[in-house]
């Protein structure tokens, strides 16, 4: 055969096989591609949990120390109450005290 008559075979073959090579790396390219999109997606999402889980547990441990600071001033109200009545008390000694022994007559105090 003439080489004339083999050229276009052989140009004929090698454009089919260049066209199937690039459909091949085209489609490695775009699994690949999705393959990172993937990887992207579970990052984002794992760390999505992972600042829920930080937020949920910061948020209890929030609420437990406004129950403390809660009891606490709770506990300083009993505290502040039984100061105010052992304060009237005094005072109340103090001006039946006067009245009795110096008879000083002070005003009833609230």
């Amino acid at each position: 055969m003439d080489l004339s008559v083999l050229l276009p075979y052989i140009s004929i073959a090698i454009a089919i096989a260049t066209f199937f090579i690039g459909r091949l790396a085209s489609s490695n390219t775009a699994g690949k591609e999705t393959g990172s999109l993937k990887t992207d997606v579970k990052y984002i999402k794992e760390s999505i949990e992972r600042i829920e889980q930080r937020s949920t547990d910061d948020i209890n441990r929030l609420e437990g120390r406004a129950d403390e600071i809660s009891a606490q001033i709770n506990s300083l109200v009993g505290i502040a109450s039984a100061a105010d009545s052992t304060a009237n008390c005094a005072h109340q000694r103090i001006d039946e005290h006067l009245t009795r022994e110096h008879d000083m007559h002070i005003a009833m105090r609230k």
